[in-house]
């Protein structure tokens, strides 16, 4: 994953050799593992291991990647942005992006992935690097777009969450959306950029005609300037298949 993005699940492939008299089993592979990280004090966990092929590669023989983009949504303009961390529960610091509005309609949102799925050259939704990928036409098998309640976030709510919005809880309409990014392969930066696509269309800065264009004419020149990428704290790797 890119820096600052979070991965509750990845793979990763490699040669292991070992004398004929020594068998070692993938359970003790990830036992012994686990406890180097425990000791080290490493915020990693091997789920499990197991054998492959020898030409297998965990890159390019995955069929699908699933990302997620979490958000926090508050439907009442605040005068600056520093209530974001007046508002933001401690534990989603560098976990959810907020973003304050006075406007947010979730079914264009939804709208909106509708066109993004399937297959488009989507080079327009791409940042540019020295690594950056050729191929630009790629299929987004779906996006997935749900709404959670303060409930389901976890055992904070209501303790954690700042006294204002709480006690204001009328007035301040606080909206958790976790948006599900499911597709073979992504360009650089491309869940971001979408994710925030799909941001300013539910808040009216920009129209579905408007990621028509980006999709019909793919460029880095039609990319608006009214989007803003989001940032990486609020990106997690899902799951890989193979």
């Amino acid at each position: 994953t890119d820096a600052g993005v979070h991965a509750l699940n990845t793979t990763c492939h490699f040669d292991f050799c070992q004398p004929f008299y020594a068998i070692l089993e993938p359970d003790a592979i990830t036992l012994r593992l686990n406890k180097f990280f425990v000791k080290s004090d490493n915020p990693i966990r091997i789920l499990s291991t197991k054998i492959v092929p020898d030409d297998f590669h965990c890159r390019y023989n995955a069929i699908s990647r699933t990302y997620l983009y979490r958000i926090i949504i508050e439907e009442k303009k605040q005068d600056n942005d520093l209530t974001a961390t007046y508002f933001m529960p401690i534990e989603e610091t560098n976990r959810a992006f907020y973003v304050s509005t006075n406007s947010f309609n979730l079914d264009t949102m939804r709208e909106a992935a509708k066109l993004l799925e399937g297959f488009h050259d989507f080079r327009t939704f791409m940042a540019t690097s020295k690594d950056s990928d050729r191929i630009t036409r790629k299929k987004l098998d779906s996006i997935r777009i749900i709404e959670r309640s303060k409930e389901q976030v976890g055992v904070s709510w209501p303790y954690s969450w700042p006294a204002v919005a709480v006690q204001n809880s009328k007035e301040q309409s606080h909206r958790i959306l976790d948006m599900y990014f499911k597709g073979k392969g992504f360009l650089y930066k491309q869940v971001r950029r979408t994710a925030g696509t799909l941001l300013s269309a539910g808040t009216g800065q920009i129209s579905l005609q408007d990621i028509r264009f980006m999709l019909e004419v793919p460029s880095k020149h039609s990319w608006n300037p009214r989007i803003k990428a989001l940032p990486g704290y609020a990106l997690y790797l899902c799951e890989i298949e193979y």
